[in-house]
């Protein structure tokens, strides 16, 4: 009776939020409370969830915040991407972490926000990054 009661609620909501108005609203509930419509039919009506891809940016990088960064390509809009601490960084160039040791390095993300917040230029990267995370960091020579 409990299951009836929240469905007719439902209904009715729905039924007045489309301007179906009140006696359309019951009639429309009775209606479907009639077909005896399941949490679970419900469920599987839910369209499926899609998969993210990974994907790649080339451009100049900066620091924005703690733990995120823009990545904006030439003459297009920058891209705003969190840093994971499990982000992969690698430097080819020597400007995207300061170490006393040849090149190439790799660095934490820490160390990289740290030198993002130092340099008086944003450099080139590319960036591979799926759900706003960035994944891998690499320097790239600029176009």
């Amino acid at each position: 009776m409990r299951t009836r009661s929240i469905v007719i609620a439902a209904v009715t909501s729905v039924s007045l939020t489309m301007g179906l108005g009140v006696a359309g609203a019951v009639a429309t509930a009775q209606a479907d409370t009639a077909k005896s419509t399941s949490v679970s039919a419900v469920k599987a009506a839910a369209p499926a969830k899609k998969k993210s891809k990974t994907k790649k940016i080339v451009g100049q990088v900066e620091y924005l915040a703690p733990g995120k960064i823009i990545v904006t390509p030439l003459n297009k809009t920058g891209q705003a991407l969190w840093l994971a601490t499990d982000t992969k960084i690698k430097d080819e160039m020597g400007d995207l972490c300061f170490k006393d040791k040849p090149l190439p390095y790799t660095c934490t993300p820490d160390e990289f926000e740290e030198t993002l917040k130092k340099l008086p230029y944003h450099p080139w990267v590319t960036v591979t990054h799926k759900n706003g995370v960035a994944l891998t960091i690499t320097s790239v020579v600029p176009v």
